[in-house]
């Protein structure tokens, strides 16, 4: 077996096998940087991108406050540039780059979105964008800062979203998504809660929901 690279970051140009040659692939004989042909650029800090872009991720991605403001099948991620959300590699779904995703066996998958033909098949403040619905308005707004922001047995996790915390794995006490959740044999466990029937038996700044103290305080 016999095999020739001509130089295009790798180009194989013929791969012969026995006697059998496969047919020539098309490349080029010079290497692409990133930021040629509509790859995205390279960058460490939002000043090596063009205006109207931000570096995330290290590379250059079109600014963002909504999915709306990304075209095609693009989402505005939480670092608040236009993403497709695909290769992240996670251990919790907070550390998947766009809203909604699921950390799977390590990738970041989703997240779901429905189709339309026109704006009014999707639901309030969403927009029909290349036959999927989009938000107009953003996730830049956390859905709860305090505990007691959410309701039943849910808690504020450290990205601001309300979760019961459970199924989340890790490595160490911070990659738990939940203030005060410890990492043990891989899988966040706790928060440990007090029960109450009453505000009354609950520490200063907590209110009984759900038969459980919550803290009205917002997280640091």
């Amino acid at each position: 077996m016999s095999l020739r690279i001509i130089q295009r970051s790798i180009c194989i140009s013929t791969l012969l096998v026995g006697m059998a040659a496969a047919a020539p692939l098309a490349c080029s004989a010079n290497p692409v940087e990133i930021g040629e042909n509509g790859q995205p650029s390279a960058c460490s800090v939002d000043v090596d991108c063009d205006d109207g872009e931000i570096c995330a991720g290290a590379t250059c991605a079109v600014a963002c406050a909504a999915d709306a403001d990304c075209s095609g099948d693009l989402f505005c991620s939480k670092s608040g540039g236009c993403t497709d959300g695909s290769g992240a590699t996670c251990t919790t779904d907070d550390d998947c780059p766009v809203a909604g995703q699921i950390c799977d066996s390590g990738q970041c998958s989703g997240p779901s979105q429905q189709s339309c033909a026109s704006d009014s098949e999707c639901p309030a403040a969403h927009l029909c964008i290349a036959e999927v619905c989009k938000d107009t308005q953003g996730s830049s707004s956390p859905e709860c800062a305090a505990d007691a922001d959410c309701s039943g047995d849910l808690l504020c996790s450290k990205s601001g979203e309300c979760s019961d915390g459970s199924n989340a794995s890790c490595a160490v006490d911070d990659d738990c998504p939940l203030h005060g959740q410890l990492c043990f044999d891989g899988q966040c466990s706790g928060p440990g809660q007090q029960v109450c029937a009453s505000d009354a038996e609950c520490p200063a700044d907590s209110v009984c929901q759900a038969e459980v103290c919550k803290s009205t305080t917002p997280h640091p």
